[in-house]
């Protein structure tokens, strides 16, 4: 817990978050979130500290390149959980971890080479939802409405995403993708 602490200190102060931070914290950030015993509390603090990061543009294309599905499990993971019989204090942590993460996958979302992973995985109405939020908002409330839609989704809604986010790996320079059964191939022409 002390270390979370420091994480939060350092991102408030350090001004070359990018080139201190390295895949090793964020990987060590993910484990511990991962982690389905951990306390929700704790996640909220990870969460926070990872919206931080993700304001890094550096930062951001690794938290979207090795932890985009991550994020979308564990958002849908929490609105399963919510399906169960929990006391209000239970739900409203759980909503408010899922927000963190909504306001993370926002912050991706707001550079423009991550937007067509999130136009593959969500809807076009949650997609809606989730761009009229706007780009680099932090106030949390602005993601109640597309928390809200993605608890309403069907069982079967909710694990299309988990597909759809599961589906996208990240090929390197000059190989292609399949997705949904064709073949995506990103082409970059000098005229």
């Amino acid at each position: 817990m002390k270390i979370l602490y420091v994480l939060q200190v350092i991102y408030k102060t350090e001004d070359s978050l990018g080139d201190f931070i390295n895949t090793s914290i964020l990987n060590n950030l993910f484990t511990i979130l991962n982690t389905k015993t951990l306390d929700n509390q704790i996640n909220k603090l990870i969460l926070n500290i990872i919206s931080a990061f993700a304001l890094n543009d550096d930062l951001n294309y690794n938290i979207r390149t090795n932890y985009l599905e991550s994020l979308f499990t564990l958002l849908i993971e929490y609105a399963f959980k919510l399906r169960e019989g929990l006391k209000d204090a239970e739900i409203m942590q759980i909503i408010t971890n899922q927000t963190l993460i909504g306001r993370i996958l926002r912050l991706i979302f707001s550079l423009e080479k991550n937007r067509k992973y999130f136009k593959f995985i969500l809807s076009t109405k949650i997609l809606s939802i989730f761009i009229d939020i706007g780009n680099y908002k932090h106030n949390l409330s602005l993601y109640a409405h597309f928390i809200k839609e993605i608890n309403s989704l069907s069982d079967q809604d909710l694990r299309d995403i988990i597909k759809k986010s599961s589906e996208i790996s990240n090929p390197k320079e000059g190989e292609s993708q399949t997705i949904g059964g064709y073949t995506i191939v990103e082409l970059i022409v000098n005229l």
